[in-house]
Protein backbone atom coordinates (compact mmCIF):
# COMPACT_ATOMS: atom_id res chain seq x y z
CA UNK A 1 0.00 0.00 0.00
CA UNK A 2 2.84 2.40 0.87
CA UNK A 3 4.49 1.69 -2.47
CA UNK A 4 1.24 2.42 -4.29
CA UNK A 5 0.84 5.76 -2.50
CA UNK A 6 4.47 6.62 -3.22
CA UNK A 7 4.04 5.72 -6.87
CA UNK A 8 0.89 7.86 -7.14
CA UNK A 9 2.66 10.84 -5.55
CA UNK A 10 5.52 10.55 -8.06
CA UNK A 11 3.06 10.21 -10.95
CA UNK A 12 1.15 13.32 -9.87
CA UNK A 13 4.39 15.27 -9.44
CA UNK A 14 5.60 14.31 -12.93
CA UNK A 15 2.28 15.17 -14.57
CA UNK A 16 1.89 18.58 -12.98
CA UNK A 17 4.86 20.89 -12.60
CA UNK A 18 5.25 24.57 -11.82
CA UNK A 19 8.25 26.73 -12.56
CA UNK A 20 8.47 30.34 -11.48
CA UNK A 21 10.85 33.25 -11.15
CA UNK A 22 10.32 36.77 -9.83
CA UNK A 23 12.93 39.51 -10.03
CA UNK A 24 11.14 41.26 -7.16
CA UNK A 25 8.51 40.27 -4.64
CA UNK A 26 4.92 41.50 -4.95
CA UNK A 27 4.17 43.66 -1.90
CA UNK A 28 0.53 43.41 -0.86
CA UNK A 29 0.38 46.98 0.41
CA UNK A 30 1.82 48.52 -2.76
CA UNK A 31 0.40 46.24 -5.45
CA UNK A 32 -2.81 46.50 -7.45
CA UNK A 33 -3.13 43.75 -10.07
CA UNK A 34 -5.14 43.72 -13.29
CA UNK A 35 -5.53 40.31 -14.92
CA UNK A 36 -6.15 40.49 -18.66
CA UNK A 37 -8.07 37.74 -20.49
CA UNK A 38 -5.94 34.70 -21.27
CA UNK A 39 -5.11 33.90 -24.87
CA UNK A 40 -3.64 30.79 -26.42
CA UNK A 41 -3.82 27.83 -28.72
CA UNK A 42 -6.46 25.14 -28.52
CA UNK A 43 -8.63 27.15 -26.12
CA UNK A 44 -11.80 29.15 -26.66
CA UNK A 45 -11.94 32.87 -25.99
CA UNK A 46 -14.60 32.17 -23.33
CA UNK A 47 -12.24 29.83 -21.48
CA UNK A 48 -9.63 32.61 -21.52
CA UNK A 49 -12.06 35.00 -19.84
CA UNK A 50 -13.08 32.34 -17.29
CA UNK A 51 -9.44 31.59 -16.47
CA UNK A 52 -8.74 35.31 -15.93
CA UNK A 53 -11.79 35.53 -13.64
CA UNK A 54 -10.62 32.50 -11.65
CA UNK A 55 -7.08 33.86 -11.29
CA UNK A 56 -8.38 37.27 -10.18
CA UNK A 57 -10.55 35.63 -7.54
CA UNK A 58 -7.76 33.39 -6.25
CA UNK A 59 -5.25 36.23 -5.98
CA UNK A 60 -7.71 38.34 -4.01
CA UNK A 61 -9.00 35.59 -1.70
CA UNK A 62 -5.85 33.52 -1.17
CA UNK A 63 -3.16 36.21 -1.25
CA UNK A 64 -5.20 39.25 -0.15
CA UNK A 65 -3.62 41.34 -2.92
CA UNK A 66 -5.86 44.11 -4.32
CA UNK A 67 -7.15 43.36 -7.82
CA UNK A 68 -9.07 45.33 -10.44
CA UNK A 69 -12.57 44.03 -11.07
CA UNK A 70 -12.72 42.00 -14.27
CA UNK A 71 -15.71 43.95 -15.63
CA UNK A 72 -13.58 47.12 -15.53
CA UNK A 73 -10.72 45.31 -17.27
CA UNK A 74 -13.03 44.04 -20.01
CA UNK A 75 -14.61 47.47 -20.45
CA UNK A 76 -11.23 49.20 -20.88
CA UNK A 77 -10.01 46.57 -23.36
CA UNK A 78 -13.17 46.98 -25.42
CA UNK A 79 -12.96 50.78 -25.24
CA UNK A 80 -9.33 50.71 -26.42
CA UNK A 81 -10.23 48.14 -29.12
CA UNK A 82 -7.60 45.65 -27.96
CA UNK A 83 -8.39 42.26 -29.47
CA UNK A 84 -5.43 40.21 -28.24
CA UNK A 85 -4.13 41.45 -24.89
CA UNK A 86 -1.11 39.16 -24.96
CA UNK A 87 0.55 41.38 -27.56
CA UNK A 88 0.54 44.92 -26.19
CA UNK A 89 2.67 47.90 -27.02
CA UNK A 90 4.23 49.68 -24.06
CA UNK A 91 1.87 52.57 -24.74
CA UNK A 92 -1.18 50.26 -24.61
CA UNK A 93 0.11 48.68 -21.42
CA UNK A 94 0.55 52.00 -19.63
CA UNK A 95 -2.81 53.29 -20.92
CA UNK A 96 -4.59 50.19 -19.59
CA UNK A 97 -2.76 50.35 -16.27
CA UNK A 98 -3.43 54.07 -15.81
CA UNK A 99 -7.11 53.64 -16.68
CA UNK A 100 -7.47 50.82 -14.16
CA UNK A 101 -5.22 52.16 -11.42
CA UNK A 102 -3.07 49.01 -11.57
CA UNK A 103 0.68 48.82 -11.16
CA UNK A 104 1.02 45.14 -12.14
CA UNK A 105 -0.57 43.61 -15.24
CA UNK A 106 -0.83 39.85 -15.64
CA UNK A 107 -0.85 38.43 -19.15
CA UNK A 108 -1.89 34.79 -19.40
CA UNK A 109 -1.24 32.29 -22.16
CA UNK A 110 -2.87 28.84 -22.20
CA UNK A 111 -2.00 26.16 -24.70
CA UNK A 112 -3.69 22.83 -25.16
CA UNK A 113 -2.78 19.94 -27.36
CA UNK A 114 -4.88 16.82 -27.47
CA UNK A 115 -3.60 13.40 -28.30
CA UNK A 116 -6.49 11.11 -29.06
CA UNK A 117 -5.87 7.88 -30.90
CA UNK A 118 -9.04 6.71 -29.17
CA UNK A 119 -11.61 9.53 -28.64
CA UNK A 120 -12.75 7.81 -25.43
CA UNK A 121 -9.26 8.12 -23.93
CA UNK A 122 -7.93 11.47 -25.14
CA UNK A 123 -5.00 13.04 -23.32
CA UNK A 124 -4.73 16.80 -22.87
CA UNK A 125 -1.37 18.51 -22.59
CA UNK A 126 -2.04 21.84 -20.97
CA UNK A 127 0.30 24.64 -20.06
CA UNK A 128 -0.32 28.05 -18.59
CA UNK A 129 2.25 30.83 -18.64
CA UNK A 130 1.69 34.02 -16.66
CA UNK A 131 3.80 37.10 -17.21
CA UNK A 132 3.71 39.72 -14.46
CA UNK A 133 4.52 43.12 -15.95
CA UNK A 134 5.44 46.35 -14.22
CA UNK A 135 2.71 48.66 -15.53
CA UNK A 136 4.95 51.70 -15.77
CA UNK A 137 8.02 50.25 -17.48
CA UNK A 138 6.61 47.13 -19.13
CA UNK A 139 9.43 45.15 -17.50
CA UNK A 140 8.71 41.49 -16.77
CA UNK A 141 8.92 41.19 -13.00
CA UNK A 142 7.84 37.58 -12.84
CA UNK A 143 6.91 34.51 -14.84
CA UNK A 144 5.08 31.40 -13.71
CA UNK A 145 4.74 28.34 -15.90
CA UNK A 146 2.45 25.42 -15.03
CA UNK A 147 1.98 22.28 -17.11
CA UNK A 148 -0.29 19.30 -16.74
CA UNK A 149 -1.06 16.10 -18.60
CA UNK A 150 -4.53 14.72 -18.01
CA UNK A 151 -7.52 12.98 -19.48
CA UNK A 152 -9.83 15.53 -17.88
CA UNK A 153 -11.34 18.42 -19.88
CA UNK A 154 -9.62 21.81 -19.53
CA UNK A 155 -12.48 23.46 -17.64
CA UNK A 156 -11.87 20.97 -14.80
CA UNK A 157 -8.08 21.15 -14.81
CA UNK A 158 -7.45 24.88 -15.27
CA UNK A 159 -8.82 25.92 -11.84
CA UNK A 160 -6.52 23.38 -10.15
CA UNK A 161 -3.56 24.60 -12.18
CA UNK A 162 -4.34 28.21 -11.23
CA UNK A 163 -4.55 27.26 -7.55
CA UNK A 164 -1.05 25.77 -7.85
CA UNK A 165 0.17 28.94 -9.53
CA UNK A 166 -1.27 31.25 -6.87
CA UNK A 167 0.53 29.25 -4.16
CA UNK A 168 3.79 30.33 -5.85
CA UNK A 169 3.11 34.04 -5.37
Amino acid sequence: MKRLIGFLCILIFLNCATNHYFSRKLKKSKTVIAVLPFTGKGMSKTLGYLAADELTTLIYIEKKIPVVDRSRVNFILKELEIENPYFLSRNDLTTIADSLGANVIILGMMNRETESPDPEKSVNYLNITLRFLDAESGEVIGIIYEKDTTGEPPFKVIPVMLENIVRQL
